[in-house]
This record gives structure tokens, C-alpha cells and sequence, in this order.
């Protein structure tokens, strides 16, 4: 047989004390539960009538808090005294601590300054209510009025985008006449026919064509040189006698001379036509063709200036379309943009007056809470904490002192997972404190959160404030909890202990003091009489 080392035998030993220990512990657990659920069993009572839950639990004095509430303060108090420690007992309108004079006012100039900005801005915020009011009136009305005569101001706006286009449109329509004359003047020989040169041309030749065969066929020339140059014309006269008279006086040669010469002059000047044309033709045809190639250039210059007036007019059309759709759609929302505006005035003028009443209420709470200087109790009890402390500075918010506060009493009662489901937040509640009396209540909080003894015990905590005198009751004691109790019921309850008419069962004062009961006021005196 091996001998176990010393290492083997210290780790046996351990393991021995840890299985001892660990069964002594749930020895102790188990009677602890077995005494605790003992303890927390509610005294048996018959007749509850149904629904009714019950459940036990320990009472909780009450605790009140006062805390520095004055955290709008951006001036911090100086602490110069602190008066209180804990377990003092004090009364309502007990001296806390004291603030220096020096930042006391200094706070109150802070406040009493916010009070008069505040106010001014209110004024002036009525004042801008109001013009608001009428600007946005105003616009409404325009809106309104937009409305009526946006189409009429589209047109008008399209019109006098249209006009330059309109006028380069007819500048381009007389240059391209003026163009088309000039060409058709060069190409067609248009002021040949308007000079009638052809006609002069065909005039002047033929009666030159003529003069020339007369002149040979009557051989002008000799009669010329027989009569010399000066040879009579003819001349119109009245009736036969005169021509009778001219052929008597002039032989037939001196008529024939007199016929040439009056041909001779008609020819001339028939020349002098033609030729005086022909110059005009000639100048107006050299006129032409420059002003064809003036006309042509000037016709694509204006050409090239429509388009670009045109591009420019679908623009402004285009931007007076779109104004004229946003014109209507302000004038549809007309209203509700100037209820929307009302609503901004409105809540801007709440804002400021919300601010006004509150650097009021400011000042006024902070001349309630330390006007004098001095914080005071607003209770009486027993000083639990003191949280200020002298040569120190107040700012914020934070805990100022807690106390008790035996003008409330509460009992937190455990509830069975099975019966939670029957209780709400304001229900009234039955409370039996053995030895003190019973209580009317009501639950004030219920814990979600579960506690959780075992798989099978599972239980909710139940918070009941206690109502009525609760002066004589102390923590922790064990109170009884019944919900869902009809006021029958109750009333029956209260007669039983105060040994009113009933059964035998119901005459017996359950209240009586039991042996052992140390607890209740009737054994307390029992022992202080002794």
C-alpha cells in the first residue's frame, strides 16, 4: 500500500471542511426557509370571500428629501454656517445653513436682471407680434390679389419677352424684300424694262432709220444748199385756207426740207432720251448690285439676331411660365401659409412670454427658498444625511438633507406569481399589524422585477401606502396584506375585533395581547407597570 503524499492529504482535508461546511449551510438555509415561511404566513381567517389575495411583509417609515431645486442659478451661493448633523431632531422651519450676504445678492441681481430683460424682450416681441401680423396680412392679400391678375400679368410678361422678336421679325421680313427686289433687279435686268430702254432703243432707231432713208430719198442735201439753212417748219394752222396759203408761199421742196427738219429734231432728242436712260439704267443697275450684297449681309446679321432673340424669348417665356405657376401655387396656399406664419408669431410670443414668467417664478421661488439668507426645514424628523456643508458652494441641483418622516408609513408585501396578476397600481389594500391595529391602503408600486427563492416560489414585491394616524407604528414590522376585500367584508373584520355582535368565533378579540408578544402596547405597559 502507497503512503499519500502531504500535498494529497492537504487537498483531502480541504475538501473535507468544504462538504462539512457546505452541509451545515443548507441546513441552516432550509430552516431558515421553513421558519421564514412560518413567519410570513398570514393568521388564518375564514369568510374572505373570493378573489381575495393575501401576502405578508415589514413596514418602511417614510423618508423625505429636500433638494437645491435652483439649478437656473448661475451665481454660486457661498455656505458660511451649516447647522445640522445627523440624528438631530428638528421641526418644520429649522435653520439649515446660511449663504453669504455678498453672493445672495449677487444671486438675486442675476434673477431681478433676467426678470427686466425678460420683460423688455416681451415687449418688443408684442411689437413684432404685431407687425408680423400685418405682414403676413398683407401678403396674404397680395397673394389673393396675384391670383386675380396672374394671368392677365403672364401675358403681359410674355408680351415684352415676345417684343424684340417681334420687331427683329419684321426687320428680317423687310430685308429679305429688300434682298429678293435687289435680286430680281440683277438677275431679271428688273430697271432695264423700268427705264424702258428697249422701247427708247427701238423708238430712236427706227426713227433715225427713217430720217436716213428720207434724207437719201429726197436728197436733202441739195435742197439744203438750195435754200440755204434756214428752212422754214411746219407750223399747225385753222382751216383750209391756211394750208392753201402755205402751199402757196412754200414750194414743195421747201415742205419736204421743213418735214426732215422736224424729223431730225425728233430723233435727237428721242437720243437724248435714250442715252439719258441708258446712264440711269447703268447707274441704278451698279446701285442694285451693291445694295444686293448690302441687303444680303444686313439680312443674315438680322437673321442671326432673330434666333438668338428667339432662344433668348423661350427663356424669359419659360421663366415668366414659371412664375406665373408659382404666383398660383402662393395664391392657392395663401391661407395657409399665413396660418402657418400666425402659428410661428404665435408660438415665438409664447416663447418669450414663457420666459418672462419664468424668471419670475425664478426670482419668487428663490426668494421663498433663501431670500433671508437661511434654507429651512419644510418638515419634522430625524436627520438621516446632511449633503451641505460650510465653506462650500450651492450650484446645480443636488441633495440638500434627508429625513424621516413618520407621517408615512408603507408595508412592501410579497406576492405569489400566481396572484400578481390580480393587483394594480391604486387598489386598495387591508393591512393587520399584530399588536398595533389595522390599516387602510392603497399600492402605491408594484416590482417588476421577480424574486425568486426557489423554481416553484416565485414572488413579486407589492408596495402598500398605509392611510390614517400611523404615528405609533415603527420599521420593520410584520403587517398582513389582503387585496380585493369587499367593504362588507371589512366591516364585519373591524366589528369581530372590537368584539362586536356576532358568532362566538366573532366575538373572541383577536387584538388580545398573546403571551410572548412583547410587541404590543398592552404588554408594554404590563412590563412598565411591573
Amino acid at each position: 500500500m502507497k503512503f499519500l503524499t502531504k500535498k494529497t492529504l492537504i487537498i483531502l482535508l480541504a475538501a473535507g471542511i468544504f462538504i462539512v461546511a457546505a452541509s451545515v449551510a443548507a441546513l441552516f438555509l432550509i430552516r431558515h426557509k421553513n421558519d421564514g415561511g412560518n413567519r410570513d404566513m398570514p393568521p388564518a381567517m375564514n369568510n374572505l370571500g373570493e378573489g381575495v389575495i393575501s401576502a405578508s411583509g415589514l413596514t418602511a417609515v417614510g423618508m423625505l428629501e429636500e433638494t437645491w431645486e435652483l439649478d437656473f442659478l448661475q451665481t454660486a451661493l457661498y455656505v458660511e454656517e451649516s447647522y445640522l448633523s445627523m440624528g438631530d431632531e428638528v421641526e418644520e422651519g429649522t435653520a439649515v445653513f446660511k449663504v453669504s450676504e455678498e453672493t445672495l445678492e449677487e444671486a438675486r441681481k442675476e434673477l431681478e436682471d433676467a426678470v427686466t430683460e425678460t420683460r423688455l424682450a416681451y415687449r418688443q416681441g408684442i411689437i413684432d407680434y404685431e407687425a408680423g401680423i400685418i405682414d403676413a396680412r398683407v401678403a396674404k392679400e397680395n397673394a389673393e390679389v396675384n391670383k386675380k391678375y396672374s394671368q392677365a400679368q403672364y401675358d403681359n410678361a410674355a408680351a415684352e419677352a415676345g417684343k424684340t422678336v417681334k420687331e427683329l421679325e419684321k426687320q428680317v421680313e423687310e430685308a429679305r424684300d429688300l434682298a429678293d427686289e435687289y435680286t430680281k433687279s440683277v438677275n431679271e435686268d428688273y430697271y432695264r424694262a423700268y427705264y424702258k430702254i428697249d422701247e427708247l432703243y427701238q423708238a430712236y432707231y427706227e426713227h433715225f432709220t427713217l430720217l436716213m432713208e428720207t434724207y437719201e430719198k429726197w436728197d436733202i442735201e441739195d435742197k439744203e444748199s438750195l435754200y440755204g439753212n434756214s428752212v422754214p417748219s411746219l407750223e399747225s394752222g385753222s382751216g383750209n385756207s391756211s394750208v392753201s396759203n402755205m402751199r402757196g408761199r412754200y414750194s414743195e421742196e421747201e415742205t419736204m426740207i421743213s418735214v426732215y427738219n422736224l424729223l431730225d429734231e425728233m430723233v435727237k432728242q428721242e437720243g437724248e432720251e435714250y442715252e439719258t436712260a441708258l446712264e440711269n439704267y447703268e447707274t441704278a443697275r451698279r446701285t442694285a448690285q451693291a445694295g444686293l450684297e448690302k441687303a444680303q449681309s444686313s439680312l443674315a446679321s438680322l437673321e442671326a439676331e432673330l434666333v438668338k432673340a428667339q432662344t433668348e424669348y423661350e427663356k424669359q417665356l419659360i421663366t415668366c411660365k414659371s412664375d406665373y405657376e408659382i404666383t398660383l401655387a402662393e395664391s392657392d396656399n395663401a391661407q395657409a401659409v399665413y396660418e402657418v406664419a400666425l402659428e410661428s408669431l404665435e408660438e415665438a410670443l409664447a416663447s418669450l412670454e414663457d420666459k418672462k414668467e419664468d424668471a419670475a417664478e425664478n426670482l419668487a421661488l428663490f426668494e421663498k427658498a433663501i431670500g433671508d439668507g437661511y434654507f429651512y426645514t419644510q418638515s419634522a424628523g430625524t436627520i438621516v444625511m446632511n449633503g451641505v456643508r460650510e465653506d462650500s458652494y450651492l450650484s446645480g441641483e443636488s441633495l440638500i438633507i434627508a429625513y424621516s418622516n413618520p407621517e408615512e408609513v408603507s408595508v412592501t408585501a410579497s406576492v405569489g406569481q400566481s396572484d400578481i396578476a390580480g393587483i394594480s397600481i391604486g387598489d386598495e389594500a387591508y393591512v393587520m399589524i399584530s399588536g398595533y391595529g389595522n390599516y387602510q391602503g392603497k399600492v402605491t408600486m408594484i416590482n417588476p422585477i421577480a424574486q425568486a427563492q426557489s423554481r416553484s416560489s416565485i414572488t413579486y414585491q407589492v408596495t402598500v401606502a398605509l392611510e390614517g394616524d400611523v404615528s405609533v407604528l415603527d420599521a420593520n414590522l410584520t403587517a398582513y396584506v389582503y387585496f380585493g376585500m369587499s367593504k362588507e367584508t371589512i366591516r364585519e373584520m373591524e366589528n369581530m375585533q372590537q368584539g362586536g355582535p356576532g358568532t362566538e368565533e366573532n366575538t373572541e378579540d383577536k387584538n388580545m395581547p398573546q403571551d410572548g408578544d412583547k410587541g404590543h402596547p398592552e404588554n408594554r405597559r404590563k412590563e412598565e407597570g411591573q
